[in-house]
């Protein structure tokens, strides 16, 4: 253990721990927590997701057992009171105001930092305008009691300000810990997919089939890839749009060279032998899909859309960026990429701001400077 460390001095807080980029942020930073000698808490309203198996055996998972967030506060209140973390981080927008509260009324003993990972007013045009009225007026009130407010990108720091009237001064910009060790032996297994033994180039795409992905526009660009070449393209993923997506497909004439194989265990293999990743997001809260395809040295193509992406690709150095929604710049740039590769040295490069090594230290010092404060 570290100099100065004891058990449980830092803890987390998410509903949930189900298959999410917020939720694997967190499972990465628990465990650098534990490499560098922490022995953190995982506190969750729920004891549910996948993720929960990915944690470290030195994690201590607390699970408050909570029906919905609100009523975790008086859970989440004793726990801060019993085991008395140095520091707690909240890592879901519609927690943290609960764990600013609970450190509140457990006499401040904790002191709470909370970490924003999308791009907040995007996902509120999506919600009710009851919703777009009191959230951002609430965080303005929560925030002001915090110890840190922590995002991954400029882009995504500079909306929350603007959003919820915080100085941008008091937001830490982050990376977010994404690429491990493991990459390299990950990426080299064999995904269930006999379309990388043949010689057709094969495009993968990847997230939950909702309307902020746009897969339809991705669709639509393929057709117009496949027009004119050979090529394919897989989504992984699964979601209410699933089988408008299929029916899509069907009705553009390429449902023959479209899969749909759902969610999949680890989607490195599938990157790492695709001719290109594609991401055809309205708004992306960071974009570790983008990450983990540079991490296995394979182009990248994206919208250039609010969240992560521009930063991720460095403007374009390391990916194509396209307008949102515009399915012949798309086109375009997936064909350019099929005919000028990038050198994967360049792409490991990217991907390289993003080791949890490197991110999670960033972290871990940040909470270390928040404990030392108290």
């Amino acid at each position: 253990m570290t100099e100065g460390a004891r058990p449980g001095r830092f803890a987390f807080y998410m509903p949930h721990l189900r298959t999410g980029g917020a939720e694997r942020v967190t499972v990465n930073l628990a465990n650098h927590f534990v490499r560098r000698g922490e022995l953190p808490l995982m506190v969750l309203d729920r004891r549910d997701g996948a993720l929960v198996d990915a944690l470290a055996p030195e994690v201590e998972v607390i699970a408050l057992d909570a029906p919905r967030t609100l009523a975790a506060l008086p859970r989440l209140r004793r726990v801060l009171i019993r085991r008395r973390p140095a520091v707690l981080l909240s890592g879901i927008t519609y927690n943290s105001p609960i764990a600013l509260l609970a450190s509140g009324l457990a006499g401040r003993r904790t002191r709470v930092a909370v970490a924003e990972h999308t791009v907040l007013s995007q996902e509120l045009a999506e919600r009710g305008p009851r919703d777009r009225a009191i959230v951002p007026r609430l965080l303005h009130l929560a925030y002001r009691h915090a110890a840190a407010i922590i995002c991954p990108t400029e882009a995504i720091a500079d909306d929350l300000a603007a959003l919820c009237g915080i100085a941008r001064a008091r937001i830490d910009v982050l990376p977010n810990p994404v690429i491990g060790a493991d990459t390299t032996a990950r990426a080299a297994q064999a995904p269930a997919e006999p379309w990388f033994g043949e010689s057709v180039p094969v495009f993968v795409a990847a997230g939950r089939m909702t309307p902020v992905k746009d897969f339809a526009t991705l669709l639509a660009a393929f057709a117009r890839v496949a027009g004119a070449r050979p090529a394919r393209l897989v989504l992984l993923g699964e979601g209410p749009l699933r089988d408008a997506l299929a029916d899509e497909a069907a009705a553009l004439g390429i449902a023959d060279r479209v899969r749909l194989p759902g969610v999949v265990d680890d989607p490195l293999p599938w990157f790492a032998r695709a001719a290109a990743v594609v991401s055809s997001s309205r708004y992306e809260g960071f974009g570790n899909v983008l990450v983990e395809a540079l991490a296995c040295g394979t182009p990248v193509v994206s919208t250039d859309c609010p969240g992560g992406p521009r930063a991720i690709l460095d403007g374009g150095r390391y990916g194509r960026l396209v307008p949102v929604g515009d399915a012949q710049a798309l086109t375009a740039a997936m064909l350019e990429t099929l005919q000028q590769r990038p050198d994967p040295a360049l792409l490991h490069e990217g991907a390289a701001r993003y080791t949890i090594e490197r991110a999670g230290d960033a972290y871990l010092e940040r909470m270390k400077a928040i404990a030392a404060s108290s």
